[in-house]
């Protein structure tokens, strides 16, 4: 199946959106393995672009055959783009933002196996309070209500005293904000546009 172009980045950095002619991939941000297949009812476009991400909505829109597709990218696989601050006092006691995919309400969060109090702010966003740990770097588990658990090896490292705040991998492109994305859609005429949703099922 004939790659098209377009890739996005996730606006969190969890994962890349590939678009293909019957379908779009979601890679991993952090390794590059194939996390979902969401297969499409319509043709991509092998246009110059093809696909933009709407942060507003949680869409990607997709230039096909029959208009422009939008395509929801609320049951993104659970993943993680990045963890600020990514360092902190063993002492613990550090508020660290996690953000990526597929967090919902009843989302646990481990770090170095143990478990630790997460607030989810939303699919997108949690957030936790490091215990005090020895100075070591150390894990991050993240699983959700369906039972999908993703792990990044040395998300966070524990330093004797102070620490610093260090953005965790991956770092990416800037990618387009919310106003850019609409702006570059509204060279296509409404009445054009197809509404695909939901995928037709997933492979």
């Amino acid at each position: 199946m004939a790659a098209t172009y377009g890739i996005k980045w996730y606006p969190t950095g969890s994962l890349i959106l590939q678009p293909l002619t019957h379908q779009v991939d979601a890679i991993d941000g952090n390794t590059g393995l194939l996390r979902d297949r969401i297969s499409l009812p319509v043709t991509v476009a092998n246009a110059f672009d093809a696909s933009v991400v709407d942060t507003v909505d949680n869409s990607l829109f997709l230039i096909t055959s029959e208009g422009i597709a939008e395509l929801s990218l609320s049951s993104l696989p659970v993943g993680i783009g990045s963890v600020l601050p990514a360092s902190g006092s063993t002492s613990g006691g550090l508020t660290v933002t996690v953000e990526g995919t597929g967090f919902d309400s009843g989302t646990q969060v481990q770090l170095d196996g143990s478990s630790v109090s997460a607030t989810v702010v939303n699919n997108q966003t949690l957030t936790f309070v490091t215990p005090a740990h020895a100075a070591a770097g150390v894990e991050l588990s993240i699983q959700n209500s369906t039972g999908q658990t993703y792990v990044l090896q040395d998300a966070f490292t524990f330093i004797s005293g102070t620490g610093q705040d260090v953005p965790t991998k991956p770092t990416h492109a800037r990618q387009p904000t919310a106003r850019e994305d609409r702006r570059s859609l509204t060279r296509i005429p409404a009445r054009n546009r197809l509404a695909v949703g939901v995928p037709a099922h997933r492979l």
